[in-house]
Order: structure tokens, then sequence, then C-alpha cells
């Protein structure tokens, strides 16, 4: 990542949710750059704002029922379903809406969390607000498949699955050249029966509005944010620079060409003339103070502005 601002939901939450820290435009061998240190402010936000709203540990309680409440809670600290819920809570807060699949896998209860562009509703539910009564996901996936020469290799096909209000229908993958106008073929599906009494996809927005995609915890923050992170790279950059002292090398203008390192490495070896010395010069850090306190009082008015 440049630095450069980009528009919300652009990539926004894989990019500061799962942050990289700066990278040049020329990054050059990554064994000679020196290590970059992230400073992903959005992300903070974001993991704190589902800290708050889920609470630690989870709590189960079932009437007049003791030992249905500790099935129940065994149940979710066996399956992680708290970490299910914050991985559902984080993807909303750091992209503005998710999209939650229940399921039972091994007979254990299981989530999927998926990205919302990944989605396509056909028709709203009517008992309640933006819950999907239709809905389409399809993905690129990639898959073994034979070539015009008998080889076998891997090519990208569409995965299309549509759930309503009583199937999951797992469609026949067709090629990434698919025509768009060309429909995909229905026979041949995998039809199964969900069991559930509505459709068991829940589209989940962040925040109540009129938008199906919702807002975001740091919503109109985001330029601040960049910002932020692009400075405190910066700032860890050279902190980690200047930790490396530089070798200042004096001597006559005629022997000093002459006089070079012997060996590079641990022992290093530099010969001077009789009155040549070397020494090892460090930057006093006063800049580098400055800079920390403007990236920490941007931090944390961002930090108030989110009400964080």
């Amino acid at each position: 990542w440049e630095g450069i601002p980009r528009k919300p939901g652009m990539e926004y939450l894989r990019e500061r949710y799962y942050p990289r820290g700066f990278v040049p435009l020329n990054a050059g061998s990554p064994m000679s750059r020196k290590p970059d240190m992230p400073t992903p402010t959005a992300a903070i936000i974001v993991n704190r704002n589902t800290g708050l709203m889920l609470g630690s540990p989870t709590v189960i309680k079932v009437a007049a029922d003791e030992d249905t409440q500790e099935l129940l809670r065994a149940v979710s600290k066996s399956s992680n379903l708290r970490l299910l819920f914050a991985l559902g809570r984080n993807m909303a807060g750091g992209g503005g809406a998710a999209v939650l699949i229940p399921g039972i896998v091994g007979g254990r209860p299981s989530r999927t969390v998926a990205r919302p562009r990944e989605f396509r509703v056909l028709k709203w539910a009517d008992s309640e607000p933006w819950q999907p009564e239709r809905i389409i996901r399809q993905t690129l996936v990639q898959l073994p498949t034979i070539d015009n020469q008998g080889r076998r290799c891997m090519r990208e096909f569409w995965q299309t699955t549509e759930w309503d209000v009583k199937h999951r229908i797992d469609y026949k993958p067709v090629p990434k050249e698919w025509k768009r106008d060309q429909p995909i073929p229905a026979l041949g599906a995998l039809v199964v029966a969900h069991g559930a009494s509505r459709c068991p996809v829940t589209w989940y927005r962040n925040t109540p509005s009129e938008d199906m995609w919702g807002l975001t915890d740091f919503a109109g923050l985001e330029p601040r944010c960049d910002q932020i992170d692009r400075l405190g790279s910066h700032l860890y950059s050279a902190i980690g620079k200047n930790c490396d002292p530089t070798v200042v090398q004096s001597d006559d203008a005629g022997t000093r060409r002459r006089h070079r390192f012997g060996r590079l490495g641990r022992g290093q070896l530099l010969e001077t003339s009789e009155k040549g010395k070397a020494t090892l010069l460090e930057t006093s850090g006063k800049s580098l103070e400055v800079t920390l306190d403007a990236w920490q009082r941007l931090e944390d008015e961002t930090f108030r502005l989110a009400d964080v």
C-alpha cells in the first residue's frame, strides 16, 4: 500500500482489517528492505467495538434448566461460536455489512461469514426488514480439469449457490469465460432441504440506515485513518533505520579512497592512515519525538471522533 486514500467500500476491509504495513512503490528485494511496522487505526476501532458488543465470556441462560444451560455452553465453547460471531461483527464493522450463513458440520453448529459483494438478493422477505427470502452467492473457485491435450490442470470456475425459504441449491460450476447473458443450467443441480423455517442466510448490516450496505465503524474517517497509518509506518520505519549507526570515516584526501572495509558482516575491519579515524554517528531522535507526538495526537483525536 503506497498511502493513496481509498474510496469507501473499495476493498477497504481487506487492507484495514488485515493490514500489511506501509509498502513503498518500489519495494525492491525483501531481504534488503527493513521491516515495516503496521499501524492499523481502523482495525483498532473495529476490534474495540466488537469487544464492547460481545463481551466476555459468552453467557447462556435457560430458565429452570441448568443441565440444558451447561450443555449449550459446552456446545458454544467447542464450536468457537463467540469467535464466529466476532468474525461477523468485524466484517460488518470494517465493511459496513456481512452475510452470515449458519449450519451444522459434524454435529456442531457453524457459521460462515461472507462478503456481501459475492451475493445478490433476488427477493426480500416481508416478515422482517433486510432479511433475504431468496439469495444467490457466486464465487470463483479453482477446480481440476482436463485440457484439450488431455493433460490435468487447474482452471477457474464460477460456483453458484442459491438459498430460498425451503432449499439450498448448488448449481454445477461453469467456466470463468461463461457468458453473462447465458443462463446457468439448472439440470443436475444439487437441491437439499435446509430444514429452517425461513431463508437461513442473514444480511447483517452494521448500522441501521436506508442503505443495504450499512456504515462502517469509522464512516467518514477513512482519509484520516489512511494518513495516520502512513505517518505511523514512516515513523516506525525511521526509528528502525536510525537504530543502526552510520560509520563516519575522516582521512586524508589522497588516501581515503584506498582505505576501505577489509570485510563485511560481523567483525568488520577498516584501515586508515596515521591521521585518519572512524567513528559511529547516531541521530539524537528529536525529530522523531515531534513526529511521534503529532501521530499520537492525531490518532487520539480520531478515536474520539469514532466514539472509542
